[in-house]
């Protein structure tokens, strides 16, 4: 007795689908990109504060 593999079991319409996945699709991606781009931002500019040396007194 032979036992059908997987694509044997599938009917011959279903197998033909094709899938597409796109990041920017989803709900809420936008919000995360913009989020994303803030927390880069912020980065940068606490990146430039942390390179720039403090200004000294002299006495």
């Amino acid at each position: 007795m032979a036992v059908p593999t997987l694509m044997q079991s599938i009917p011959q319409g279903l197998a033909d689908v094709v899938l597409n996945p796109t990041p920017s699709a989803l709900p809420g991606s936008g919000t995360l990109q913009q989020m994303a781009n803030g927390i880069a931002g912020w980065g940068l500019i606490l990146a430039l504060v942390a390179v720039v040396p403090p200004k000294t007194r002299s006495y």
